[in-house]
């Protein structure tokens, strides 16, 4: 078992979650290459973002109530 301190919200959303945090980039029509540089770079700032947040965090934010992943 793991500590909740060291499982990242990324981490946690890749099992339960997959298709909420992987990205389609299409390079489709003369934007597709333009946009497609934009959603990478959302993207990463996005899994940056998840993997600042641990379990523990979030147990401790919704202490004063039920929850579950």
């Amino acid at each position: 078992a793991r500590n909740a301190e060291d499982i990242s919200l990324k981490q946690v959303l890749e099992v339960v979650e997959p298709d909420l945090i992987s990205t389609k980039i299409t390079l489709k029509g003369n934007s597709g290459p333009q946009v497609a540089n934009v959603w990478r770079e959302i993207s990463k700032r996005f899994e940056k973002s998840m993997n600042g947040f641990t379990v523990a965090q979030l147990a401790q934010s919704e202490a004063s109530g039920d929850w579950e992943i």
